[in-house]
């Protein structure tokens, strides 16, 4: 099977909002309601992957899910925090996939210089609350009735995991367009492998 990882562009926007589309339409798991146009999400996908990494993945050149890390908090003393998010096709659970995207996502903020990656998981989810934590995930706290969709209030589990030391002195992160190609090239390879290990086929 061939397994493909690499940043999102533009170019792949379409496919990406068809992967997300159901989760606005049928789930609580996103609290958007409405789903974005294509140029909406263009925008989306050219503005967060300027300073935070898109990462995709295709089996057989299908995209079969991808990750992404987005601003945490706007203030300034929060710039070394990141959001993740990590989205998948159904038929695609369980085969390592979210496991290797989120590998690929930390190693990238981590060599551009963030010290902390959280989550936000909409409850209940004991699935997503099970995976967050084999990645490393700590528990922070729970937002109660913080969202309101699909007829329900939800609570909203909070989440945290430490990339690295922190730094006395912290250099603001770097962009993407920062990050050698070289280093994105192993890392993708090395995410390859981790699905390849685990695909059940």
């Amino acid at each position: 099977m061939k397994i493909t990882f690499r940043l999102a562009t533009v170019a792949d926007a379409k496919d990406i909002l068809e992967i997300y589309t159901p989760f606005i339409e049928k789930t609580a798991k996103s609290f958007e309601v409405e789903v974005p146009s294509l140029k909406e999400y263009e925008d989306r996908v050219s503005h967060i992957g300027e300073k935070y990494p898109w990462v995709l993945c295709f089996l057989e050149g299908e995209l079969a899910g991808y990750a992404y890390a987005s601003l945490h908090m706007s203030r300034a003393a929060y710039q070394w925090d990141a959001q993740a998010s990590v989205y998948l096709k159904e038929e695609f659970h369980r085969h390592k996939i979210a496991t290797a995207l989120y590998f690929c996502l930390f190693e990238i903020l981590k060599a551009q210089g963030f010290f902390n990656v959280c989550v936000g998981i909409t409850l209940p989810n004991e699935k997503s609350e099970a995976f967050h934590k084999a990645c490393g995930f700590e528990h922070v706290g729970i937002y109660h009735h913080t969202g309101y969709k699909l007829g329900a209030w939800y609570d909203v589990l909070l989440l945290e995991k430490k990339l690295m030391d922190y730094a006395q002195a912290p250099v603001p992160p770097k962009k993407m367009g920062e990050i050698e190609g070289a280093l994105l090239d192993a890392l993708f390879e090395k995410a390859g492998g981790i699905v390849e290990a685990g695909y059940k086929g």
